[in-house]
């Protein structure tokens, strides 16, 4: 399962003139489902597995083999909001400043359960689940100069920082 939205509303002013600008709202949320069965075996415990020659492996015992599903759920929430100014203070000249402040979230949760089968030979159930939860607030700005030259040459220069502070 893969359910996604995003959704970005932006108020521009018109173009051409002294200034202009732009603020905008963004909005992304998405939840993803993965369900996937793995299989192998355990040949890190001593006594599962033994190597008879160096291209063979044999495994001792019917435990070592594993079987497992691990069903795992992630859910994403960004929010942001931005903006933009120029200035044209005299012809060929831009001043030009921004920023973006994101607040994000991301949720996991999950559980590993082991097939009938294996839990059939383990003479137990195996369940085990995770939960992680992560915010994240960002704030990223940036100022610049863009100033065209003769023969149709643009310089830019832009200075940019991003501060990010994360809690899980």
């Amino acid at each position: 399962m893969n359910d996604t939205f995003s959704q970005e509303f932006r108020l521009t002013s018109p173009g051409g003139g002294f200034f202009d600008y732009l603020l905008g709202l963004y909005y992304y949320d998405s939840a993803v489902e993965r369900d996937v069965t793995i299989a192998g075996v355990r040949s890190n415990i001593a006594g599962n597995v033994s190597f008879p020659t160096p291209a063979s492996v044999v495994v001792n015992r019917a435990t070592a083999y594993v079987l497992a599903d691990m069903l795992t759920k992630v859910d994403t929430v960004n929010k942001a909001v931005f903006g933009n100014l120029n200035v044209r203070p005299v012809d060929d000249l831009t001043l030009t400043a921004g920023f973006r402040y994101l607040l994000g979230g991301r949720r996991r949760s999950g559980s590993r359960v082991d097939s009938t089968r294996l839990r059939s030979l383990l003479r137990h159930d195996a369940v085990g689940g995770l939960l992680m939860e992560q915010l994240e607030r960002e704030l990223t700005t940036r100022a610049g100069v863009i100033a065209g030259l003769v023969g149709g040459i643009v310089i830019w220069i832009y200075e940019a920082a991003v501060w990010v502070a994360r809690r899980t």
